[in-house]
């Protein structure tokens, strides 16, 4: 895994490329879609750049309904990575381009399970959300990039206003690189492009790196593998210390037969040889037994691959781990049978023919086997102490304080398609429902919804503007999600001050939060946040929340990540209607061209007197010109605030929250 190569075409020429936001809690941050345009069109180093976006298809007709996760790609994302379907072909260019018909790749695993390994499912159309893809290949087994549940992949097809987009992070980016071009300079490269866009758009922090793919994939297992290996070869050299301090023990009390050997004309090569061959044998013994106990333990060694390889490496006892399986015996044999055979042969022939059948004991043999001790007993406290320290780890994984209770807990994901569920009031319908039917089974004691359970998910972080006097230099963030009702009562999540969240808690009432304790000790240090208010995104634009609830903390980020400061939702995702949202756009958008026609009356009564001898037959104010004109700027003004409202009220919220 750590040596071996990558299944891509000169892994060793790939790179991902990450946005260090560190100091919100991502130091691998995704890419923007404007960022991946910039470093795409502006770049010195790669052959070409690849961008990938999560994406999510309930895939219908012949057969049951299925969640498939997918992924919209580049048409330079294959290519990128060296890899050509199985049968079929890869996208093209005019495929990753709006209104382009839709067509879809897919995965060896979902071709195999869904279509029975069918070849003519090339060409055939398929339903992803309702709507007919063409599919025009399936991928090799083994292929997965990053993640082993991708079913299937789309093109990307972005538009020029996606890529302008420079406040939704969802595009992971990985590249080729030039020949020629190494690590440093393809780092420094990016760091001139990024910093060049903080230059243009100072209001955007955008500090992009480099990594090797191999590093991506592997780096995490590399830490625990090396420890394995290590724990091995402890355990290795302490039983190859034991057998020789075994072997010569036993080579002393053969002092007389290897003597009476010696007398009757064998050489001090033959007696070697033949203790040798002894060592070998009981190599022997030891290996082959340990090769079927190794076969029945593999699936435990599974666990350990990086899921970055998951469908690519399978552990096995090929016939390279069994040369080395041997290689390692006959070594070892050879290696702890030789200094016993040695000092068997070099024993004094009187003095073991004088003590008969006593055992010989000689000082170097003692002192070999006092050594020999010595260094058994030092590698097993080592061993020991490692293994009381990952002991005590586990444990304490094991019972960490998550801040909440996960025991007799289920969980699933709903996702339901947007074309039928496009309105927030039939999505909260659905819910509604299905947590009434939950709750009804035997057994359910409560049940609740939210965008995600603690541990799966690590994005969703949001900035906010808390009440009173602010820091101008001071950012604040927070992980942002929604819930329902029941959430908190359901994950066993302990309300320290406060209430929960209602079910009169909604788009018509005040808008509340529930905080944690840690973005209250954070935030409002030495006061009670209870009362406090704070606005999410746009301070101009969104209401106050109140915070009327502090629960205990949650570990959301991982056990080896600290507690973040966490809160609700977002306007649309809370219950707003369309007409909410329409509004809340129109009409900061008619608030401005309100002004500007305004202003422009002014501007124009000022210059009546300059007009006024130039005009024939009207005055120069004459009103119904004035209102015309005004009239016309704000039905143009309307027209370009209602299209850009109208694509927000059709924004998915869950999408929209993941790529906060």
């Amino acid at each position: 895994m750590l040596l071996g190569k990558l299944p891509f075409r000169d892994p060793e020429r790939l790179l991902m490329v990450w946005d260090d936001a560190s100091e919100t809690g991502f130091p691998r941050n995704d890419l923007t879609p404007a960022s991946y345009a910039a470093l795409r069109a502006q770049n010195q180093v790669f052959d070409e750049l690849a961008a990938v976006a999560e994406a999510a298809f309930t895939l219908t007709g012949e057969g049951e309904p299925e969640k498939v996760e997918g992924r919209r790609v580049t048409a330079s994302f294959f290519p990128v990575l060296g890899i050509a379907p199985r049968i079929g072909r890869a996208f093209r260019p005019d495929d990753d381009r709006p209104g382009a018909d839709r067509v879809t790749v897919l995965s060896h695993g979902l071709w195999q399970r869904r279509f029975g390994r069918d070849p003519n499912v090339v060409g055939r159309d398929i339903l992803l959300n309702g709507e007919k893809h063409t599919v025009i290949g399936v991928m090799p087994p083994g292929f997965q990039f990053m993640e082993s549940y991708v079913g299937l992949w789309v093109p990307a097809a972005f538009g020029p206003e996606e890529l302008t987009n420079r406040g939704g992070h969802y595009l992971n980016a990985v590249g080729r690189m030039k020949p020629g071009v190494d690590v440093q300079r393809a780092q420094a490269d990016v760091e001139t492009i990024a910093g060049r866009l903080m230059r243009d758009f100072p209001d955007q922090e955008f500090h992009a790196f480099v990594l090797p793919l191999r590093e991506q994939l592997v780096g995490d297992a590399r830490r625990p593998l090396i420890v394995l290996v290590l724990a091995i070869t402890s355990v290795l050299l302490i039983t190859c210390a034991n057998v020789a301090g075994l072997l010569l023990a036993r080579a002393a009390a053969r002092g007389r037969e290897i003597a009476v050997r010696t007398a009757m004309g064998a050489t001090r090569g033959r007696i070697v040889r033949q203790l040798l061959t002894e060592s070998f044998l009981l190599a022997a013994i030891g290996a082959l037994p340990g090769v079927f106990v190794a076969s029945w333990a593999l699936s435990s060694l599974q666990e350990l691959i990086p899921p970055g390889l998951a469908l690519g490496v399978h552990p096995t006892l090929d016939a390279r781990a069994l040369a080395v399986t041997l290689a390692l015996s006959a070594a070892t044999g050879l290696l702890f049978g030789l200094v016993p055979a040695l000092q068997a042969a070099r024993s004094d022939l009187n003095e073991a023919l004088r003590q008969g059948g006593r055992g010989s004991t000689g000082t170097g043999h003692r002192t070999l086997r006092s050594a020999l001790v010595v260094a058994e007993l030092g590698a097993t406290l080592v061993l020991l102490v490692g293994a009381g320290l990952l002991g005590q780890t586990l444990y304490h994984m094991r019972y960490a304080g998550l801040g909440l209770q996960p025991e007799q807990l289920l969980t699933l994901r709903t996702v339901l398609p947007q074309p039928r569920y496009a309105e927030p009031s039939r999505r909260a319908a659905f819910y509604e429902d299905v947590l009434e039917r939950v709750q009804r089974l035997p057994g359910v004691l409560s049940a609740g919804y939210s965008t995600s359970v603690p541990l799966e998910w690590k994005g969703g972080t949001s900035e906010f503007l808390p009440e009173g006097p602010v820091d101008p230099n001071r950012s604040c963030y927070a992980n942002h999600r929604q819930i329902s009702a029941d959430y908190l009562r359901t994950m066993g999540i302990p309300r320290r001050r406060g209430r929960s969240l209602e079910r009169t808690d909604g788009a018509r009432s005040q808008p509340v939060a529930v905080v944690n304790e840690a973005m209250a000790r954070q935030y409002w240090p030495g006061v009670d946040a209870l009362g406090k208010r704070f606005k999410v995104g746009d301070p101009s634009r969104h209401p106050w929340i109140t915070i009327v609830g502090i629960a205990g903390d949650v570990r959301q980020m991982g056990l080896d990540a600290p507690v973040k400061a966490e809160m609700i939702g977002v306007r649309l995702a809370l219950g707003a209607s369309r007409g909410d949202i329409l509004r809340l756009v129109l009409g900061k958008g008619m608030a401005l061209a309100l002004s500007g026609a305004g202003l422009g009356l002014l501007g124009a009564l000022a210059l009546k007197r300059l007009l006024s001898s130039l005009l024939y037959g009207i005055g120069a104010a004459d009103p119904a010109t004035f209102a015309s004109a005004a009239a016309v700027l704000t039905a143009l003004a309307f027209v370009a605030c209602y299209l850009p409202a109208r694509r927000a009220v059709r924004v998915d919220p869950m999408a929209a929250m993941r790529c906060e």
